[in-house]
């Protein structure tokens, strides 16, 4: 209710702006109209450090390599991960199989496991799911594939999690970040 009130706030106080358009895209995530207020953000001010996390997180929804690279080189660049996240991370990475299936709960575990994970080339096949972009169909069917799953896709939410587990031959494991109910 709070981020909600401060977005209106921003539009009566800076309609247009690059504050109003990154406002709205924190208030519609993960929704697509969210990508559409980071894509006017981005063009009205590509260099602001507030657009690393939610660009690379829409690298993470496309599934865009390049993407990927260019934005978790731009967070480890500028020092945008916490040093204790990003060992946090490289333990996590270090103590899962090449072949696991990690889903991650938001930008304080995803993020810094992504960044580590891409820029240190660790476990370049683990496959990292944001619970958050499950939302999402097209980051559900491509994650689906690419876990080597059989069958239709599951739901989001913790259903997917267990469709993967049934349909899939990857070992799945959960941040600890993530609610009960994916346990």
């Amino acid at each position: 209710a709070r981020l909600n009130q401060i977005a209106d706030e921003i539009k009566t106080t800076a309609p247009g702006s690059f504050e109003q358009h990154l406002a709205d895209y924190f208030v519609d995530f993960p929704k697509a109209t969210a990508f559409n207020e980071l894509e006017t953000a981005y063009n009205l001010a590509p260099e602001r450090t507030e657009l690393l996390a939610p660009m690379l997180s829409k690298a993470m929804l496309d599934g865009d390599v390049a993407e990927l690279k260019q934005w978790t080189g731009e967070m480890q660049r500028r020092g945008e991960v916490a040093p204790a996240l990003k060992a946090a991370a490289a333990d996590v990475l270090l103590s899962l199989p090449a072949d696991g299936i990690l889903f991650t709960n938001g930008d304080m575990d995803t993020q810094p496991a992504v960044v580590q994970q891409v820029q240190s080339a660790a476990k370049p096949g683990l496959l990292i799911v944001d619970q958050r972009l499950l939302a999402d169909l097209g980051y559900r069917q491509r994650t689906w594939k690419q876990a080597g799953a059989t069958g239709p896709v599951s739901a989001a939410g913790p259903d997917f999690a267990t469709g993967l587990l049934r349909s899939s031959t990857r070992p799945v494991y959960f941040a600890l970040s993530l609610d009960r109910t994916w346990l």
